[in-house]
């Protein structure tokens, strides 16, 4: 566990003028800009491909996530420049290399490989079960002052996805909020479904596996003048409505950081704000 937790309370690419070097039929590339599940960006092949997303006035940037994605195996590469072209690099505005970083992360001293629990006999997904639920994110150094930026997706590999396309639901592009300890009293990160477990209703008692999503649940017993002041922002801005990124161990880069990563909208906001009783300071949050 660390003692750094992030939040980044909005997304710049949500705001940005976006395109694709490549774009399958009915998988436009702004859907990487919308919350909706079952959406996405779609590539019609598996060789380089390029986005890119311009603003109409500088933004600040220090945090780069991608969710609900199906892109192990290859590279990504962000690349982030001073003007609205595309011409003028921003400094420490490459923060993955010329070479680009792999998109499967190698978490503390184990890989989440594709396939490694075999085929999927309940059907959640076709294959590794745990293949696309694994994000990928990058914390900058130093935060970056940008007008517009290309990701780069190249080295396809057929060994981790077999998928002849790329394929990204969920763009993260924002600056980062930084708390002392996020985590005191209970998190607890677990799973959420959708399904019928009744069987007077139809269900089949435990073996009809529904969609899922991971919760977050924190109880604290105390939050400091910072973190107040941080919490009060994000209750502001995001009340219910708007998503978020929450990375409850920072750089931990163990499993414990990919966990407690997480792109959500909250659900209680009972941890400040509210009439509650003393010690009840409970926030939930639910994966979208």
């Amino acid at each position: 566990m660390t003692t750094k937790s992030l939040i980044v309370m909005r997304n710049f690419h949500d705001e940005a003028t976006v395109t694709a070097s490549e774009v399958a039929t009915d998988f436009p590339v702004t859907n990487t800009q919308v919350d909706v599940r079952d959406q996405a960006w779609r590539s019609t092949s598996a060789g380089t491909v390029t986005l890119s997303g311009t603003f109409s006035r500088s933004r600040t940037v220090d945090y780069f996530a991608m969710f609900r994605h199906q892109n192990h195996g290859g590279k990504i590469r962000l690349q982030l420049y001073t003007d609205a072209a595309w011409a003028t690099p921003a400094t420490g505005g490459d923060p993955l290399g010329a070479g680009g970083a792999n998109i499967n992360k190698i978490v503390g001293s184990s890989s989440d490989s594709a396939f490694a629990w075999g085929d999927d006999p309940y059907g959640i997904g076709q294959y590794d079960p745990f293949l696309v639920e694994s994000p990928y994110w990058y914390h900058f150094a130093a935060p970056v002052t940008m007008r517009s930026y290309k990701i780069t997706l190249s080295s396809h590999s057929t060994t981790f996805w077999p998928g002849a396309f790329w394929h990204i639901s969920r763009l993260w592009l924002g600056l980062s909020m930084t708390v002392d300890r996020i985590r005191f009293g209970v998190s607890t990160p677990t799973w959420e479904d959708n399904t019928d477990r009744n069987r007077t209703r139809g269900g089949s008692l435990r073996t009809n596996l529904g969609n899922r999503w991971r919760v977050q649940k924190f109880d604290w017993f105390h939050l400091n003048a910072a973190q107040q002041s941080t919490l009060l922002d994000m209750l502001a801005y995001c009340q219910t409505g708007r998503g978020i990124v929450m990375s409850l161990d920072d750089g931990d880069g163990t499993r414990a950081e990919r966990d407690g990563l997480i792109n959500c909208k909250l659900v209680a906001l009972n941890a400040i704000g509210r009439q509650v009783k003393i010690f009840e300071h409970a926030m939930a949050l639910e994966e979208l």
